[in-house]
């Protein structure tokens, strides 16, 4: 088996099914399988892989057990010499898989690989960044890594200043589309299901470095991806647990100071970012900037210890 595609789905029924026919009609010459747990979603997501997919090995969760433990169950199933997360809401192109393990094959320093992800108009996604630091943090809280894209020292984390037009090494690439050799998945075990959502990629690409593999970012490969399908509705959420998820790995890999850090510099940044939308209540976007302004008052009482997260 030349590959395992491992799906975790939640809330995405009709995205699901395309990605699964995409997958079908342009797999190429590549041997896979397909592997979909689904996160207990209520929209007849499982059903409809049940009854239209009979060649997807289908695992049903009772509730939403979360990115990293989701995949973690299609993992320990998996039979492909190489192994690839894939968000739900992603297509697969003609000939990308066997693209990906073509190139992988034979290369047993690189230990996961990413191709390049567009919108669906074709727009390109940052997919592949630097490991971040209370630097990058800062940077991305003051606006300075928007303002100054192309700079190599402000867009360095989302690596803006890059055309992304040739493979490279980099320090990790998107789980919404990511392939790991079975060697590196042996010496780095699975995901840290200490992740509910967000960062579990950052910090298992993380381990794969300390572990002497290289990440690569291979764009000759494209695979379009909707990104926040399943965040439909609840930007709250999808917002909490970016940094809650990207705090948790300061501080289990950088320390408690780095950790500390990137919570104050994430307070006074949504602190800042309050008080711009409480100036635009009274304008034309006032419904828009009471939302705004309630989200960023929740990021930073949750940045202080001053709420805490409920798993859904």
């Amino acid at each position: 088996m030349d590959l395992t595609v491992c799906i975790v789905s939640y809330q995405c029924r009709d995205e699901l099914r395309e990605c699964l026919h995409s997958i079908r009609a342009n797999a190429g010459a590549v041997e896979y399988e397909v592997i979909v747990v689904d996160n207990a979603s209520s929209d007849g997501t499982a059903d409809m892989v049940a009854s239209e997919f009979f060649w997807v090995k289908l695992i049903r969760n009772t509730r939403n057990a979360g990115f990293a433990a989701a995949n973690n169950q299609a993992l320990a199933q998996a039979a492909g010499r190489f192994l690839m997360l894939l968000n739900p809401d992603t297509q697969i192109t003609h000939g990308a898989l066997e693209a990906l393990v073509r190139f992988m094959h034979n290369k047993p320093w690189i230990g996961a690989l990413g191709p390049k992800l567009v919108y669906p108009d074709g727009g390109l996604q940052f997919s592949c960044r630097t490991f971040p630091t209370p630097m990058t943090l800062l940077l991305d809280n003051l606006g300075l890594a928007q303002a100054c894209a192309r700079s190599r020292l402000f867009g360095r984390q989302r690596m803006t200043w890059w055309d992304h037009a040739t493979a490279r090494r980099v320090d990790w690439v998107s789980g919404a589309a990511l392939v790991m050799s079975r060697a590196a998945f042996r010496r780095v075990g699975p995901l840290d299901e200490g992740f509910f959502m967000y960062a579990e990629e950052l910090d298992w690409q993380w381990r794969l470095r300390r572990a002497g593999f290289e990440c690569w970012y291979y764009p000759q490969v494209t695979i379009v991806h909707r990104e926040y399908v399943s965040w439909k509705g609840q930007r709250l959420g999808q917002v909490l647990w970016g940094h809650q998820s990207l705090w948790r790995y300061f501080a289990k890999n950088y320390g408690r100071a780095d950790a500390l850090a990137a919570r104050l510099i994430t307070a006074a940044g949504s602190t800042l970012r309050a008080i711009y939308w409480l100036c635009g209540a009274l304008g034309p976007r006032a419904a828009e900037a009471k939302t705004m302004r309630h989200l960023h008052e929740v990021v930073v009482k949750l940045a202080l210890g001053l709420t805490r997260m409920e798993k859904p």
